[in-house]
């Protein structure tokens, strides 16, 4: 069992990144400011076995902050209500792994069983998916008031 592919939407670097790795190793590299470091932090929230970690805005990639720079900016023309319908609509920081288990494929960990919803005998990947949202709109528009973006 290995991580064969990870897809990265809206964490800092990674507008939408999406990634095949192999077998045996994968070496990850690139410029600086392209995204490494990004990376394996957000795996190592994802993977670690701590209390989940309360992403920041600053987590979000710049697209995003600019997005919510812009409705907090019209905070004071729009009803709490419709702050909480655009909430809806908020961007979010998506993760997409995909576990290969062919080698394992009579024989699955137990522990995949929460994310194989059909049980196709051919299959032989789970896919599964981490979202990070914001829960409380308000606050989130009052930070970015405060946010310094220059």
């Amino acid at each position: 069992m290995y991580l064969s592919e990870i897809t990265v939407k809206n964490f800092r670097l990674l507008k939408d990144v999406s990634i095949k790795l192999e077998k045996d190793i994968t070496l990850i590299v690139g410029r600086n400011n392209s995204g490494k470091t990004s990376l394996t932090h957000l795996l190592g929230y994802v993977f670690s076995d701590k209390t989940p970690k309360k992403l920041a805005l600053c987590d979000f990639s710049l697209r995003c902050i600019d997005l919510f720079k812009k409705i907090a900016l019209c905070k004071k023309e729009i009803s709490s209500n419709r702050i909480i319908s655009l909430s809806k609509k908020f961007p979010k920081i998506i993760i997409d792994i995909v576990i290969d288990y062919s080698e394992n494929h009579d024989n699955y960990p137990v522990s995949l069983l929460p994310f194989i919803l059909d049980i196709e005998t051919e299959e032989t990947k789970a896919k599964i998916r981490a979202v990070y949202q914001i829960s409380d709109p308000d606050k989130l528009l009052e930070s970015i008031c405060n946010y310094p973006l220059e």
